[in-house]
């Protein structure tokens, strides 16, 4: 029989993190998935089996020690841990071009997608199983091409998510020496997501990318999903500090 694994899925409420959590719990492994809006975890964790919501901000070290406690409360440690939390953020600049906005839009965004990640893999590195744990972060396309977005929101998302490729490739020198993997999985244009809001996909960003789209059709969370599920397995043990693709053709190789 398969062990079933503990896994630790950040913005498992929808999306990509959604999907990567039912994917897992179809496996019958043990799922913890996290994320700020609880009727949403709730949703994922009715919908597989073995889901367990737990509400936490993954840009706040008390809920991080939190949720830890939590996920170590019944297991000895933790076998996947896959950082999918992030996004745009609330704030934007607006009217309001002042530097001072343009600041703060810039560490929101920067807290979210970058801080986050290296927070909670700081802080649960040392409870991920040792040989042969794995840590997957979902990173972005505009890390390797630059935002379409423009101005200060496209500038922090892309750097933030080229900063997660470094965090990948400084961790994976010492986790590698306990068995661990880190990787990141770069997604092109998703559809099916919250992270342009309730209205999808602008039409003006759809133009742009609809003809290098090379499989002829926008990604779908599960397309991620699947990808995670192979960095999380014991095929893929010799993988490391790489950068997986998944963008239908967008962009070859890094």
């Amino acid at each position: 029989m398969t062990k079933q694994r503990v896994v630790v899925v950040t913005g498992g409420g929808s999306g990509m993190g959604k999907a990567t959590a039912l994917k897992f719990s179809k496996n019958g492994d043990k799922v913890y998935v996290i994320g700020r809006r609880k009727e949403n975890l709730e949703e994922t964790a009715k919908q597989g089996e073995n889901i367990y919501p737990f509400v936490a901000d993954v840009t706040d070290i008390k809920s991080i020690k939190l949720l830890k406690k939590f996920v170590l409360g019944s297991n000895k440690s933790i076998d996947v841990l896959v950082n999918c939390a992030g996004g745009r953020g609330s704030l934007s600049t607006g009217d309001d071009s002042s530097f001072e906005k343009i600041v703060e839009v810039w560490d929101q965004i920067v807290k979210i997608n970058l801080s986050s990640v290296y927070y909670v893999t700081q802080h649960l590195k040392d409870s991920i199983t040792s040989p042969g744990g794995r840590i997957i972060n979902i990173s972005s396309l505009a890390a390797q091409t630059g935002s379409s977005q423009g101005g200060v929101v496209g500038a922090a998302y892309a750097a933030a998510k080229s900063g997660v490729h470094g965090i990948d490739k400084t961790l994976a020198k010492t986790l590698g020496q306990r068995g661990i993997t880190i990787n990141s999985i770069s997604p092109g244009l998703i559809g099916s997501t919250d992270f342009f809001g309730g209205d999808g996909i602008p039409e003006n960003v759809l133009q742009r990318y609809e003809n290098s789209i090379l499989m002829g059709r926008l990604g779908e969370p599960e397309d991620i999903a699947a990808g995670v599920f192979y960095l999380a397995s014991e095929e893929a043990g010799y993988i490391t500090g790489e950068i997986l693709n998944i963008n239908g053709g967008v962009q070859f190789g890094r």
